[in-house]
């Protein structure tokens, strides 16, 4: 993965805005790197307009070494003057799904939020992200558009049942229930 970090440097670290993308892009190496260090190409840039007040962190990867598409995994854009992080874009590569990784990362992110005065919105949604993210808890802002707030339930299984290991497997006979038995 390619460090792009230097290029706010030249920024007082004692500027908020510095801070939390420091601190966000922290978050996202941490949580996306391992799985994206066994792709064959991943990167995660930063762009820091100090001028227009916003900040913006991309996570792009290819997942084969034959495609020349390069996948946007994760965008970051913030909004300083307004004291915003939103998400337009969170997709995770195939290796790197069923992992609860996405949800995960968003609430490391709500937490580098409110840990430094920032609202986290998740926007630009499909249908039907926005529904699964209204029913864990997040605040509708617009029809494609939420809240993450501390309600928010990113790490929980909400709407989306996992088999207890423990429990006994019951047999289920679908002709039997077609009968009416």
């Amino acid at each position: 993965m390619v460090s792009e970090l230097s290029r706010i440097k030249k920024v007082d670290d004692s500027n908020i805005a510095v801070v939390v993308v420091k601190a966000a892009y922290q978050v996202m190496c941490d949580m996306l790197g391992p799985g994206l260090n066994l792709l064959p190409h991943a990167e995660i840039d930063v762009k820091h307009q100090a001028g227009k007040g916003e900040s913006l962190i991309t996570a792009w990867c290819r997942e084969s070494d034959e495609s020349d598409n390069r996948t946007r995994v994760l965008v970051l854009h913030f909004l300083h003057r307004c004291k915003q992080m939103q998400i337009p874009t969170i997709m995770m590569p195939h290796s790197m799904v069923h992992e609860r990784l996405g949800k995960r990362t968003m609430q490391a992110l709500f937490q580098v939020a409110e840990a430094h005065g920032y609202k986290l919105l998740v926007v630009n949604m499909v249908p039907s992200f926005f529904e699964r993210l209204v029913k864990r808890g997040a605040q509708e802002v617009e029809s494609d558009s939420v809240l993450i707030t501390a309600d928010t339930d990113l790490v929980g299984d909400v709407g989306s049942p996992r088999h207890n290991p423990d429990e006994e497997v019951r047999p289920f006979d679908i002709f039997s229930l077609l009968r009416g038995q």
